[in-house]
C-alpha cells in the first residue's frame, strides 16, 4: 500500500499547472494594465486640451499687422475642473514672439501639421505637464506665417485617475482569475468523479466476487476498466485452478492416507508372518507413492510461483541436457539452442521427464535437443522405447492425476502436469510424438530466443 503525497494526485497535477498559468497570466495582465490605463486617461484629458487649444486658435486674428487673441473663457472651464492641476497657455507670433501667455511653456520640437493638435509631455517650473500644440497659418496682407498656440496642464489628476483605473483593473483581474480557478477545481472534480465510481465499485465487491466490473465510464477510462476486468478474469481463472488443484490433491492425499491406515490396521491384527510381510510391503509402497506425490505437489507449487516471480534469462538447452545425470543424450546441435527461460523450472521439468521415462518407459533412454526452424521453436524431450501414451490420449496428457496410458493407476500424478506448467510459463507447450525409429518422446516446445550467442 502506498501513501500518496500532494503532487501524486491527478487533481494536483491538473490544478497546479493551471494555477501557475493563471498566476503568469495575472502578472502579465497587471503589467499590461498600467500602460493601458495611462493611455485611456491620456486620451480623455487630451480631448480637453485639444478643445481648449482649438478654441484659442479660432480666436487668433491679425489687426494692423499684429497678432491679437481674444481668449475665450470656455476654453479653460473644463480644464479647471481638475482643481489640483494648473493650466498654462502661450500664443506665439510668426516671428517667435510671445503674444500672450506664459513664456516658460516650452515649444514643441517636432513638426506640426497645420490645424492638427500635437500632444507631448514636458515640464514647467519643475512640474510635469501635458502640452497640446496647434499651428495656424495666417495669410493676411499685413501679416503672413504660422501662429503657434500652446495649452498645457499639470498631470496630477491624470496620475490619480490612471492609478485608480489600474488598481480597479487589478481587483477585477484577481476576481476573474479566482473565479476561473474555482470553476476549474469544480470541473476537475467533476471530471475525476468516474474514478471515484470505479473505487466504490471495487470496494463494494465481495472478496469472493471476481466477476467483471459493470460500470459506465468515459472513453478515457474504458481501457482502465477493461484492464481491471482482464485482471479479474485472470485472477478468477487462477483461483478456480487453485481450488481445483487443492480439491484434487486433497482427494489423492486422503485416498493414500486412508489406504495406508487400512493396511496398517490389517497388519496390526495379522498373525501370519507371510501375510504380515505382504502388508508391510504394501504399506511401504503406498508410503513411497505418498512421498513422491508430496514432492510433486511442492515442486508444482514452486514452478507456479517462479512463473510469476522470476525473470527469464537467456539459456542454452544443450547445457541443460548435458547436466542430466546417468542418462545418455542424442547427438546435440552444434550451435546453441537459446531460449528465454528459468533454469530452475526447466531443470525441474527435465527431471520429471526423466523420472516419468524411467518409471514407465523402456530403455534405452536419451535426452534430445533440437531446433524447429519452421515453427521457430526449441525442443527438449526425453525418449524411451516403451509403449508410450496412446495417440488418442495425447490431448489429455499433462492433466493432474490423469490415469492414461503408461501405467494405469500407478501413472496418476503430477509429473507431466509440472512439465506442462513449465512449458506454458515459457510461452510453450507440451510436446508428445512418436519417432521414426519407434521411440516415444515427451518434452517441451519453447519459442527460440533470437539474440547473439552466449559468451
Amino acid at each position: 500500500m502506498t501513501t500518496p503525497y500532494p503532487y501524486s494526485s491527478i487533481k494536483a497535477r491538473l490544478l497546479i499547472p493551471l494555477l501557475a498559468i493563471l498566476l503568469a497570466g495575472t502578472f502579465a495582465l497587471a503589467v499590461a494594465a498600467a500602460p493601458y490605463s495611462r493611455k485611456a486617461v491620456d486620451s480623455v484629458y487630451d480631448l480637453l486640451l485639444a478643445g481648449a487649444v482649438l478654441q484659442i486658435g479660432e480666436r487668433v486674428q491679425v489687426d494692423d499687422g499684429e497678432v491679437v487673441v481674444d481668449l475665450p473663457g470656455s476654453a479653460f472651464e473644463l480644464l479647471a475642473l481638475a482643481r489640483e492641476d494648473r493650466v498654462f497657455y502661450r500664443v506665439l507670433s510668426p516671428d517667435g514672439r510671445t503674444v500672450t501667455g506664459d513664456d516658460v511653456l516650452p515649444e514643441p520640437v517636432r513638426h506640426l501639421t497645420p490645424g492638427k493638435p500635437l500632444f507631448y509631455n514636458s515640464s514647467v517650473l519643475g512640474s510635469p505637464v501635458r502640452v497640446a500644440a496647434l499651428r495656424r497659418e495666417m495669410a493676411e496682407r499685413s501679416l503672413s506665417g504660422s501662429v503657434l498656440v500652446l495649452v498645457a496642464q499639470t498631470m496630477q489628476a491624470r496620475d490619480d485617475l490612471a492609478e485608480t483605473l489600474w488598481r480597479g483593473s487589478l481587483v477585477a483581474i484577481g476576481l476573474v482569475c479566482l473565479l476561473i480557478l474555482l470553476l476549474s477545481a469544480l470541473a476537475v472534480r467533476v471530471a475525476l468523479r468516474p474514478l471515484a465510481s470505479i473505487d466504490q465499485a471495487l470496494l463494494a465487491k465481495n472478496p469472493r466476487d471476481l466477476s467483471p466490473l459493470v460500470i459506465e465510464a468515459p472513453a478515457e477510462l474504458t481501457h482502465t476498466v477493461s484492464a481491471i476486468n482482464q485482471f479479474l478474469d485472470r485472477l478468477r481463472t487462477q483461483v478456480n485452478s487453485t481450488q481445483s488443484f487443492i480439491a484434487d490433491v486433497s482427494h489423492q492425499l486422503r485416498t493414500a492416507i486412508t489406504a495406508i491406515r487400512a493396511q496398517a490396521e490389517l497388519a496390526a491384527e495379522e498373525d501370519d508372518p507371510d501375510r504380515l510381510r505382504m502388508l508391510a510391503a504394501r504399506i511401504h509402497k503406498r508410503s513411497v507413492g505418498l512421498g513422491r506425490l508430496s514432492s510433486q505437489i511442492l515442486n508444482r507449487a514452486m514452478v507456479i510461483h517462479r512463473a510469476d516471480a522470476v525473470p527469464l534469462i537467456p539459456l542454452d538447452l544443450r547445457a541443460l541436457a548435458l547436466n542430466a545425470d546417468d542418462l545418455d543424450h542424442a547427438p546435440l546441435p552444434k550451435d546453441e539452442v537459446l531460449v528465454a527461460g528459468d533454469p530452475v523450472s526447466l531443470e525441474e521439468a527435465l527431471n520429471n521427464l526423466i523420472s516419468n521415462a524411467q518409471r514407465y518407459g523402456q530403455p534405452p533412454l536419451a535426452v534430445r535437443v533440437w531446433q524447429d526452424d519452421q515453427a521457430d521453436r526449441a525442443c527438449l524431450a526425453v525418449r524411451d522405447h516403451g509403449q508410450g501414451i496412446p495417440p488418442e490420449h495425447w490431448e489429455q496428457a499433462g492433466e493432474r492425476f490423469n490415469r492414461i496410458g503408461q501405467g494405469g493407476a500407478e501413472s496418476a500424478g503430477l509429473g507431466l502436469a509440472i512439465v506442462k506448467a513449465v512449458a506454458e510459463a515459457h510461452q510453450g507447450s507440451l510436446l508428445i510424438q512418436r519417432g521414426e525409429d519407434g521411440g516415444f518422446e515427451i518434452g517441451m516446445s519453447i519459442p527460440l530466443l533470437h539474440e547473439e550467442p552466449l559468451a
